[in-house]
């Protein structure tokens, strides 16, 4: 159904107190971290509204009405809180939305 993606420990940051050089590449190790970050999130978020469609198109096809209806419901508070999400994300520039890149 989605993509799982599997997030690595990392070493932990020295302190900023050292030498010039160790000060610098420790703030390339943070800009690197946040470009992952930035990365996985969009990806994250790729992956969510793939399922939120997959999921629609299931409960499009429950012959239940009442099944159906209580679903689609619940179905559109998950679409509220993915839209938050994404918002937010966006908001603290860690995703672009597909309209956003257009």
């Amino acid at each position: 159904m989605g993509k799982i993606i599997k997030l690595q420990p990392r070493d932990p940051f020295t302190s900023g107190h050292g030498k010039p050089d160790e000060r610098a590449s420790d703030a390339d190790s943070i800009e690197q971290a946040t470009q992952r970050l930035i990365e996985t999130v969009a990806q994250l978020i790729q992956t969510l509204e793939t399922s939120h469609r997959r999921i629609r198109v299931l409960i499009d096809s429950i012959p239940d009405p009442e099944a159906s209806a209580r679903l689609a419901r619940d179905h559109a508070m998950l679409s509220a809180a993915l839209r938050d999400a994404k918002e937010k994300a966006i908001s603290i520039g860690l995703a672009e939305t597909d309209d956003e890149k257009s």
